[in-house]
């Protein structure tokens, strides 16, 4: 079975709480059990700190937020049999924490965008699809509509 996770955090890449520790376990635990897995996550400074040098850029392409073009660089990097893509913008990401900015909605509305999109660019259709909190809450809708 295909699943894709879809997360604004996930350990051991970037954590605040309970969402980065499942984000972490279960993708791991369920290609144990011989699924594909994905995950996407935003790729934070943080990550780029830790694991820069273990990313590797596939690509890049714009979306339209509102009335901005912005930038949707995709970077991958495969570990414990799941295959994490990053979603990398600077401008939203590169703040040195995770939560808690004024344009929160924005940065999420952006990576819920952005994600959708990299779906298709990176041709993946999963049989589940698993989006979490508010972050990503609107992905079903979008893909629906």
């Amino acid at each position: 079975m295909k699943l894709l996770f879809i997360a604004a955090e996930g350990a051991p890449f970037a954590k605040t709480g309970g969402l980065g520790d499942v984000i972490g376990a279960l993708p791991k635990s369920l290609a144990k059990n011989g699924n594909e897995i994905a995950v996407i996550l935003p790729y934070y400074d943080v990550i780029d700190q830790q694991f820069g040098n273990q990313v590797k850029d596939l690509f890049y392409f714009y979306t339209n937020v509102g009335w901005r073009h912005q930038y949707v660089g995709i970077k991958e990097m495969i570990r414990d049999n799941v295959t994490f893509y990053f979603i990398d913008n600077r401008d939203y990401f590169f703040r040195g924490h995770i939560y808690g900015d004024w344009d929160d909605g924005e940065r999420f509305a952006y990576f819920q965008l952005a994600a959708l999109e990299a779906m298709e660019k990176i041709n993946i259709i999963p049989d589940v699809l698993h989006v979490h909190d508010y972050h990503t809450a609107m992905i079903p809708f979008l893909l629906k509509e």
